[in-house]
């Protein structure tokens, strides 16, 4: 699974986006006039944006590429991102404040919509095949979105299991759904907001597994060496029961043997 999921699937997600080339491309909308660039509060703001056409919704995020202080070995192209928010009928971009020690200057001559995630993939797609990208890219996020889920799940429900019996399954069932929805209703809607909810995923996993690791990781190799030991030796199946987990973890199993 982390194999498939993480090696060969983003694999050819990186490369599907920089073989087409969507990663480096052009404005995809152009300025009506370029916005202005004002010094406010130590920071800069790029002066609000109006948009038409269809399309575009209200929270759409965007982005703006600036040039100013100088990163990463001279690099000095920034990213400002915006979002659209409604003006009475009409909808504009509001910029976020952006810090430097430079004058930002606009770069190109129009902003990019922000595509988040299997977006991006979809929109590299539909740059060789209109609309190719639309149907592939969603049904493989959804069967993916769906095999994750109740594999997840299922981890879940085992450490429940093991830590407070079978009577806490159904509550943790019926919590685990309730956030699936709960992360439908809107609440991700910038790159930004998805890198906080993994980040604190990831961090919460990550502080609750090391001291585990560092305290019982011993124990986990001479389970795993005493495994493929019977293994190799062909002391598996029926006829060759493994060792109560009290006797492995002490050693009195391989003593005896």
């Amino acid at each position: 699974e982390p194999f498939i999921d993480t090696i060969v699937v983003c694999t050819f997600t990186a490369l599907i986006i920089l073989a087409t080339g969507i990663w480096n491309r052009g404005p995809d909308v152009a300025f009506e006039s370029p916005p202005s660039v004002t010094e406010v509060e130590a920071a800069w703001q790029i002066s609000p944006v109006p948009v038409s056409g269809a399309g575009w919704g209200e929270g759409d995020p965007v982005s703006v590429i600036v040039a100013a202080h100088e990163i990463d070995g001279g690099f000095d192209r920034h990213r400002v991102n915006g979002m659209l928010v409604a003006d009475g009928e009409q909808l504009r971009i509001e910029w976020q404040p952006f810090e430097s020690p430079v004058r930002p200057t606009i770069v190109g001559d129009g902003f990019y919509r922000t595509y988040v995630g299997a977006t991006l993939t979809a929109k590299a797609f539909d740059s060789v095949a209109d609309g190719t990208g639309k149907w592939l890219v969603t049904i493989a996020a959804w069967l993916f979105a769906i095999s994750t889920m109740i594999a997840w799940s299922y981890y879940g429900e085992q450490a429940v299991v093991f830590l407070g019996g079978g009577r806490f399954v159904l509550p943790y069932k019926i919590l685990y759904c309730a956030l699936i929805i709960l992360a439908t209703l809107g609440f991700v809607r910038t790159a930004a907001d998805l890198d906080n909810v993994i980040g604190i995923g990831t961090g919460v996993m990550m502080f609750s597994n090391l001291p585990i690791c560092w305290l019982f990781g011993y124990q986990a190799m001479r389970a795993y060496k005493d495994y493929v030991a019977r293994l190799r030796s062909g002391r598996m199946g029926p006829d060759h029961p493994p060792p109560h987990l009290d006797e492995l973890l002490s050693g009195r199993d391989v003593e005896k043997r």
